[in-house]
């Protein structure tokens, strides 16, 4: 695999030269692509001086006019800020674009190098890089989505990837930039809004947490307001399921603190006035007024995370209390059931020694009862033995041999097939 990327990409700094080649052979080796065209998500805001509303183009753009489409830029347009949607396969696979169509996008938006390498390796958090000619690139990575921008200062055009990985933020990004589409020209307008957009995921997702916790404290009783009565059986795979979904939680809370943190790193880069004329200066107070709301909703959210991050630990142990206590529970059932088993053995086995007892009382009366009524045995005559009673054992001891010999085979018919396959 390989991008034909032009000289000022590979060579344009001295400085750094080094981390750029490696990004570049990393990317190389280790990004896949789609074989297959398919049509990107675009969206763009512009404002124009024709109109005094902001424009909106919403479509889905073949691979093959994606260029065209970004170059053909409205004469009256003062700004812009443009996005474009591409999927990772299987959230941390190949993208879903041919490698000519994201090659020609790369150097068309002016990226760094070094971005590829955080792209490949799916890194989180927020980096500031200089591409070529000082455009500036910016990345920021998360499990969910990455995001990636350049700004032209000259044209004010901001044009950004988003990578989905496990969710979709495009549709509300969109929603995002529409409202605040008056600060399209400031280029620090892309990563307020991507703060916004995590804090509004993080508090519809901690919801969806909370009612997780709920209905598990619900069912095991140990929740606030849940009494059950004591010595109450769970099942053992239920406590199974909830030790996943609950171990889970614990996972996305780590998460959800680290991604916090990478909030936090962009709010501190907010602060810096960004250079521009007038409007980028207002736009910049104006975003900036809201960065001490945003600041506490964060650390109020990340204060409530902690709490269900010690309340599932608190419940994780509990579970496994439980899960201890039903294999406790489990293994008294089965030495009870053991036991049961003996003393039902033991009335089998005397029931057949009374069976075994009354047989042996009556076989020899039955034995002699049978000989007696043999017609070779003439009891009256003067020769009681006739001369065929011989024909009476010639039957009587093969027969007897041979149901041995069967009952002998069944007992042992496991070694007998294990002989006659060798």
């Amino acid at each position: 695999m390989s991008l034909h990327a032009p000289e000022t990409h590979l060579i344009f700094c001295k400085k750094m030269k080094e981390l750029r080649e490696l990004a570049w052979q990393s990317f190389q080796q280790q990004q896949r692509f789609s074989r297959v065209e398919s049509k990107i998500k675009y969206y763009c805001i512009e404002a124009r001086t024709d109109t005094p509303d902001h424009v909106l183009h919403e479509s889905l753009v073949s691979e093959f006019e994606l260029l065209e489409v970004l170059r053909s830029r409205h004469p009256d347009a003062t700004a812009s800020l443009t996005f474009l949607e591409i999927s990772a396969n299987g959230g941390y696979g190949g993208l879903q674009v041919t490698q000519q169509t994201f090659s020609q996008l790369f150097f068309y938006m002016n990226l760094d190098l070094q971005v590829l390498y955080l792209m490949v390796n799916f890194y989180d958090g927020y980096h500031q890089l200089n591409g070529p000619d000082n455009t500036p690139t910016e990345f920021i990575g998360t499990s969910r989505f990455s995001l990636i921008w350049s700004h032209q200062s000259q044209s004010k055009t901001t044009t950004a990837l988003v990578i989905n990985r496990r969710t979709y933020p495009f549709p509300e990004l969109f929603q995002l930039s529409r409202i605040y589409r008056n600060h399209t020209e400031n280029p620090q307008l892309l990563p307020f809004l991507a703060i916004v957009y995590i804090i509004r995921l993080f508090d519809r997702e901690t919801s969806q947490d909370l009612v997780k916790i709920h209905e598990v404290e619900t069912q095991t009783g140990y929740g606030p307001e849940n009494p059950i009565p004591p010595g109450t059986r769970f099942n053992f795979d239920d406590i199974s399921v909830w030790l996943r979904d609950i171990g889970a939680l614990q996972a996305h809370f780590a998460n959800k603190h680290r991604q916090l943190g990478v909030v936090r790193k962009i709010i501190t880069s907010l602060k810096r006035r960004p250079r521009g004329n007038t409007n980028v200066t207002n736009s910049h107070e104006r975003l900036c007024e809201a960065l001490p709301s945003l600041t506490n909703i964060i650390n109020t959210l990340d204060d409530y995370i902690t709490y269900l991050e010690e309340r599932t630990g608190t419940l994780i142990s509990i579970l496994f209390a439980l899960l201890t206590h039903e294999d406790a529970a489990i293994n008294t059932d089965l030495a009870q059931s053991s036991y049961e088993i003996a003393e039902a053995s033991k009335k089998d086995s005397s029931s057949m020694k009374a069976i075994t007892v009354l047989t042996m009382a009556f076989l020899p009366a039955t034995f002699f009862a049978t000989l007696f009524a043999l017609p070779t045995l003439q009891w009256d005559a003067e020769t009681v033995i006739q001369g065929k009673f011989w024909v009476y054992w010639a039957f009587t001891i093969p027969s007897t041999a041979l149901i041995f010999l069967m009952w002998i085979c069944l007992l042992n018919q496991k070694r007998i097939w294990g002989c006659l396959k060798r």
